[in-house]
């Protein structure tokens, strides 16, 4: 990590101090000790996430072009397309340089597409460990049930493995929190980015609850706007951004509601790098009426973010990559408890 954060003053940006140039490993540990009041860190993924210098140091990190001022005085890193995957940087996916069809996106303007997890040939690991978890407590499972999105591979279910198990594929609405199943039925639930983009979260939760058996699981995957500060969308437009941070839960946030709620809860995430050619931004941010975020800002800060877009495509040209990142998650939710029940 503390190579990570080497990196982002480490590039040539034309730093007046010679200090820095000449200085060895130790000796720039120790000076960004003098400059950095605090560095925060996603452990799990390995990635700096946001630096704090002390206000003496705050004009000079406004210079460099590897950071993003997100807050006054706070800091994001923003990885170069040729630094993506670097110590620090996390994962990286194809460039987009061609506007994606809508219909055929995880979660268009967000996500076109995500690595498919190689999952074993007759079963998931999820499916895995809820099917062990039931069978410890001498409960059957019934029906499984996923929302059907383009580009998300459904769990391959083996009746070998769950010869009692339904699948059953919906797709499901957003904005209507209904799943046609009656009371405590469903053993199994995979929703995906879907929870996190509903208007009244509450609403569907009490439908999840609902639906679920005593030791149901609800498996959600979907975005976590909060942890994704140097996304395109939100570098170019900012009001955006604090759109989508109040209409979605962070990660603490969705934890603990979960847990108020009674589930038990594991939760894990993953961090891409995806760069994505200006030309297409422009194309896709023309598209204002498709965007949600875009289309609740006001006029004024909707062009003053297509300006921006302008100036770097007179700068750089439309074929210039732009960096940008998603942060992806995966919560496991049981309904009841896994201990100590038994029928």
């Amino acid at each position: 990590m503390l190579r990570g954060v080497h990196w982002i003053l480490d590039v040539d940006q034309g730093i007046a101090f010679e200090v820095w140039d000449g200085a060895g490993l130790e000796e720039r540990r120790d000076l960004l000790r003098l400059a950095l009041k605090e560095v925060q860190i996603d452990v799990a993924q390995g990635r700096v996430t946001a630096l704090q210098p002390y206000p003496p140091f705050i004009p000079l990190f406004r210079e460099l072009p590897t950071l993003v001022e997100t807050e006054p005085g706070l800091f994001t890193p923003l990885w170069p397309p040729d630094a993506a995957g670097e110590e620090g940087r996390g994962s990286v996916l194809e460039p987009v340089r061609e506007t994606p069809t809508a219909g055929d996106s995880v979660l268009w303007p967000f996500v076109f597409g995500l690595p498919q997890d190689e999952r074993p040939r007759r079963i998931t690991p999820v499916l895995n460990r809820f099917l062990l978890a039931r069978r410890t407590l001498g409960v059957e499972a019934s029906v499984a049930v996923e929302n059907q999105r383009p580009g998300i591979e459904l769990l391959p279910i083996d009746p070998r493995s769950w010869p009692e198990g339904q699948a059953e594929t919906l797709t499901l609405d957003p904005e209507q929190p209904r799943l046609p199943y009656d009371d405590g039925t469903v053993s199994f639930l995979r929703t995906s980015f879907l929870f996190q983009w509903a208007p009244d979260k509450a609403a569907w939760l009490d439908e999840i609850e609902r639906v679920l058996d005593s030791v149901g699981w609800w498996v959600v995957e979907d975005l976590m706007p909060a942890s994704m500060l140097d996304h395109w969308l939100y570098r170019f437009f900012p009001e955006a951004r604090g759109v989508d941070l109040g209409r979605t839960l962070d990660p603490r946030a969705l934890f603990v509601t979960l847990l108020e709620r009674g589930f038990q809860v594991k939760l894990q995430r993953w961090t891409y790098d995806q760069a994505v050619s200006l030309g297409t931004i422009r194309q896709m941010v023309a598209q204002r009426e498709r965007i949600p975020p875009l289309a609740l800002i006001t006029d004024e800060a909707y062009q003053a973010g297509v300006a921006r877009i302008e100036g770097e495509l007179a700068a750089r040209g439309a074929e210039a990559l732009w960096p940008s990142h998603l942060c992806v998650f995966e919560v496991e939710a049981t309904k009841g408890t896994l201990t100590g029940r038994k029928r």
